[in-house]
């Protein structure tokens, strides 16, 4: 049978070819930091209105008792529910990580790659090299997609082209290669997986945000499953003989012409291919909500751990930021404000859950604090701001590029009751990689994951599901990792 060509050939055979040996060891080891973290988001989430609908929604898809397990539940179904239930438990409480500041990939492909793992006994150096490989991936045909559009100005200013084009579909290529990779496909069955997924990938739903104005609802930007579950079944598809198109990343017929918008940067599809590995740009969140105010709660903790004021001594925070950040994010009164996804999506309500003290983590998601009148009075006084500045300073950053964008200039100034008035400003934020002082470390990853955690796991199976997350490659088959993430 014919294989694939051109791009599309040159990723086939990076998946199928390269080994667990063939991994630098600081991809391995940020590969685990990866694994440990979204797993931790999706036990945390699990009470969520989301995540127990996800939880329900596989067992209707595909029954109870199966071949893999549901993360943070007491309960197995296929492989595919599960991975379906469990992507979207990574993401239900938007802690998940962040590829430059515009998507989350492992939510979307480590799931379906633990799920194939299961059903076939894999080891755990078969799910790091799984994992590694389908995040590079994934991230190459998403960096090469353009991000913004410039325009000429004093300062400059730009759009996000983002809003009209595929922001997660791209994902169902990680989502195929890594059950594929799980199961050990060769080029031709990596192909045909490649192919069934690109036809089957969800539409540009990240548009829909600009229409969200009265809530924001569970699908979000993406429904992160259907990523996990479309590129999944294309690989079991393939497994079984059916066949889909071996040109989907080249030529006038593929993927990018399905989502109406071709690649700006189409040479990073393959640039430094097995030499720079896109996990290693992978942000991680401190704190369960949206990605973009993660830089203004740093500053807003330090200055309650070192000013001393409290949620009663504040009488306004102004929050300045990107407009283009908050411009489809600030128009629902903080009173409509009442589930975890719409929480997520409300910047002043993590300022307020942090003045009051709540521990960021599944508690900042609970209905009642949510809709606890103190959290609801603090967050009206958060005032945010868009700052035309800031353009000046992403324009700096890449130049008049549609290029995915590192930082997220922010300033946070609070007045408080007395007439004091404190004020800080960060450019990245805790979490990114690519600076000593911003990496998580991997206490600090450990820290999370025991606070997003530990209401559901005893302390000695967290410490167990620790440790065997930094040993994967001693583990022989990974039935005995899942294990350790059902409470």
């Amino acid at each position: 049978m014919r294989t694939a060509q051109g791009v599309t050939k040159t990723l086939v055979d990076f998946a199928v070819g390269t080994r667990f040996e063939d991994i630098p060891g600081e991809v391995v080891h940020e590969t685990k930091r990866l694994i440990l973290d979204t797993i931790g988001c999706a036990i945390g989430s699990k009470e969520t209105d989301l995540g127990r609908i996800a939880v329900e929604a596989a067992g209707a898809f595909g029954g109870n008792g199966g071949e893999a397990t549901i993360w943070g539940a007491k309960a197995r179904s296929s492989c595919v529910a599960a991975a379906f239930a469990n992507a979207e438990l990574a993401n239900a409480m938007d802690a998940d990580e962040t590829l430059i500041n515009f998507t989350h990939v492992a939510g979307s492909v480590l799931p379906p790659a633990m799920a194939a793992g299961e059903r076939v006994g894999g080891s755990g150096k078969t799910l790091i090299a799984a994992l590694a490989r389908v995040d590079d991936i994934a991230a190459r045909v998403g960096v090469a997609m353009p991000r913004a559009e410039f325009i000429a100005g004093d300062p400059p200013n730009f759009s996000l082209a983002s809003m009209r084009n595929t922001d997660f579909a791209w994902h169902v290529f990680g989502s195929a290669t890594a059950t594929g990779k799980s199961l050990g496909f060769d080029a031709v069955k990596m192909a045909n997986a490649f192919g069934i997924a690109c036809v089957n990938a969800p539409i540009n739903a990240t548009a829909a945000i600009k229409g969200y104005t009265e809530f924001f609802p569970m699908t979000k930007y993406t429904v992160m499953g259907q990523n996990a579950l479309v590129g999944m079944m294309g690989a079991l598809l393939a497994d079984k003989g059916f066949t889909g198109g071996h040109h989907m990343l080249d030529g006038d017929f593929g993927f990018f012409r399905l989502t109406g918008i071709e690649p700006t940067f189409p040479d990073e599809l393959t640039k430094d291919l097995g030499r720079h590995w896109w996990v290693m740009e992978a942000s991680y969140k401190p704190y369960p909500i949206n990605r973009i105010p993660q830089p203004g709660l740093d500053i807003f903790y330090g200055m309650l751990a070192e000013k001393k004021f409290t949620a009663d001594d504040v009488k306004e925070v102004v929050y300045k930021v990107h407009p283009r950040s908050i411009g489809h994010f600030d128009h629902w009164p903080i009173d409509d404000i009442h589930t975890s996804m719409q929480f997520s999506f409300c910047f002043p309500m993590g300022f307020a859950m942090a003045a009051h003290g709540i521990e960021p983590g599944p508690d900042w998601h609970r209905p009642q604090n949510i809709d606890d009148p103190r959290i609801k009075s603090f967050a009206k006084k958060v005032r945010m701001v868009g700052d035309p500045k800031v353009f000046q300073s992403v324009y700096d950053e890449v130049g008049n590029r549609p290029y995915p964008v590192k930082k997220i200039v922010t300033t946070i100034e609070v007045v408080t009751t007395s007439g004091r008035t404190f004020s800080g400003h960060k450019e990245y934020a805790k979490g990114d990689p690519w600076f000593a002082d911003t990496r998580m470390s991997d206490d600090d990853i450990v820290e999370k994951f025991t606070r997003f955690t530990r209401q559901y796991l005893s302390k000695q199976q967290a410490k167990q599901l620790i440790n065997a997350v930094f040993n994967l490659e001693d583990i022989e088959d990974v039935r005995e990792l899942a294990r350790l993430t059902e409470c």
